[in-house]
């Protein structure tokens, strides 16, 4: 396990080029925003996709939609509605062969964001739901990581009220939440986290006052023996790796890395757009921190990049993204996988 963090100079490594970027079988709806996990149960990795919204940014296109990825055929089938609301901007995350969903918020009449408390299991061998304690403060475009198969940990986010400073954490085991840890620095939303082992690289966000992207990254390393006790640093940056909306997660394709693709460097509201109705441009290089070498690297650029993910899922040795908003403000159905770099060690 990894156990501890030396913050002292952090070379770049430093690679160049066009990454591999295939497109795999597309989602059955166009999403946006849409919750993402995977799982692998006996040997076999499956994909979902949750929620999201489609179309036009109005409250009738919040999506309830599930759908699942089987990898050895390579296609897509629908699942039944996820039960609730439709919502966009929850988090997803697999765990020991099953999916947990929470959070995400509902649109009123009027456009404004109303945060939702609701957390589910689903068993995908039995393709059912399952509600679970809801979040002690319902949040919405928050980070959530996994420890030790039994917790997890979801990280700042927003609701009506402003920016929740707290890291929420649920045992999954027990089924009941634990009393919150404290959250590093300034409320997030947006923001982006993996995890290798008990060490957390978070990265990017935004303030829910301020329409402005933060650029730092943070490390959190999670005590072994109790996992509210997490400390907090700040990583020293990498110009890119603080993005809103990217896809991100911990892998251990070639070494132990924490990796960021997509989203945007610019703020921007749901539709992808900024304050004065500009598009803004999705951000196509791929960086990585190097958990071992205590580095950050430059992976490449992507061929095609998108905004408002929320989350990066791992199949058969690349990352992969699933909807988001595209070229022209599309939200679309894309899958698409890249491949790493051969980086060394």
């Amino acid at each position: 396990m990894w156990r501890a963090l030396a913050l002292g100079l952090i070379s770049t490594a430093l690679s160049a080029g066009t990454l591999n970027q295939i497109a795999l079988a597309p989602l059955p709806q166009a999403a946006a925003g849409n919750a993402v996990a995977r799982v692998e149960i006996a040997g076999r990795v499956r994909m979902f996709s949750f929620f999201g919204i489609n179309g036009e940014m109005q409250p009738g296109n919040l999506l309830r939609h599930a759908a699942e990825f089987d990898a050895d055929f390579g296609n897509w089938h629908a699942l039944p509605p996820v039960p609730g609301e439709g919502r966009v901007g929850a988090s997803a995350i697999g765990v020991n062969g099953k999916v947990y969903l929470m959070g995400g918020y509902t649109l009123n009449k009027d456009g404004d964001a109303q945060a939702l408390a609701d957390v589910w299991r689903y068993e995908p061998l039995r393709q059912q739901f399952e509600r679970l304690p809801a979040l002690p403060t319902p949040v919405f475009d928050s980070a959530v990581i996994g420890f030790k198969q039994r917790y997890l940990l979801v990280m700042s986010g927003r609701n009506a009220a402003g920016g929740v400073n707290e890291v929420q954490i649920l045992d999954i085991i027990a089924e009941k939440w634990l009393p919150p840890a404290p959250f590093v620095g300034t409320p997030l939303y947006g923001h982006s986290a993996g995890a290798i082992d008990n060490l957390i690289v978070l990265c990017g966000g935004a303030k829910p006052t301020a329409a402005v992207v933060r650029t730092e990254c943070y490390s959190g390393l999670i005590n072994e023996k109790n996992v509210q006790d997490i400390r907090w640093k700040v990583l020293p940056a990498i110009d890119g790796a603080g993005r809103l909306f990217a896809g991100a997660t911990g892998t251990r394709i070639n070494g132990q890395h924490v990796v960021f693709a997509g989203g945007s460097l610019a703020w921007h509201q749901l539709n992808g757009t900024d304050h004065d109705a500009r598009p803004v441009s999705a951000h196509d290089e791929v960086v990585a921190y190097n958990v071992a070498l205590q580095r950050w690297e430059r992976w490449g650029r992507l061929p095609i990049s998108g905004l408002n993910y929320r989350g990066l899922l791992e199949l058969n040795g690349g990352l992969v993204t699933l909807g988001g908003i595209e070229r022209n403000l599309r939200v679309t159905q894309a899958v698409r996988r890249f491949e790493p770099p051969l980086v060394q060690n």
